[in-house]
């Protein structure tokens, strides 16, 4: 079951996500298009060293740990010293503030290109276009913040484990689409 599951996201991830869509058409030519990507791709088999060996360093270090899911800012914490505590909040920070301004600007560029331009205002100017863009930008990310407030209110599950859910149900379509 659960190996269907990543092949169908995997699937979604490198193929249909826009994040990477946008990276990959921003790039010179083909070739460093090609290179990103599979650089990327051998980036990932850093993740276990980088996920699980932490996880199971903190099991060895704090045996007694009441919350499970404080384990990387326990972790950071204990083994750190102060100066590079700041260092590693501030890259987590920077990380998540990436992926936040990636997600809103693909979604402005696909609300602006594939629903305004086509649909809603076929003759908008430059100017148009990019105002919508922004609006698109602003109701997404209030949106966002507005449906994660619910959905973390209305189930007990972590907000990452909802996510997963919601893949689980558009990445089989979207990968089949796709391959």
């Amino acid at each position: 079951m659960y190996l269907g599951s990543v092949l169908c996201v995997s699937t979604f991830y490198w193929a249909g996500n826009q994040f990477i869509v946008q990276r990959v058409l921003a790039t010179r030519s083909e070739w460093d298009a090609r290179l990103g990507v599979v650089f990327a791709d051998y980036l990932k088999f850093l993740m276990p060293l980088l996920i699980v060996a932490p996880g199971m360093l903190a099991v060895r270090l704090y045996p007694n740990l009441e919350r499970p899911d404080l384990v990387f800012p326990t972790l950071v914490q204990g083994l750190l010293p102060k100066g590079l505590v700041g260092l590693v909040m501030a890259g987590l920070i920077a990380a998540v503030m990436s992926h936040v301004s990636g997600a809103i600007n693909s979604s402005r560029t696909i609300a602006t290109v594939d629903l305004y331009l086509p649909f809603l205002r076929p003759a908008a100017s430059e100017q148009e276009a990019v105002r919508f863009g922004r609006f698109a930008g602003v109701v997404v990310a209030l949106s966002g913040m507005a449906w994660a407030d619910l959905m973390i209110a209305q189930s007990h599950r972590p907000i990452f484990l909802l996510l997963m859910d919601a893949y689980g149900y558009f990445a089989p379509g979207v990968g089949t689409m796709f391959s």
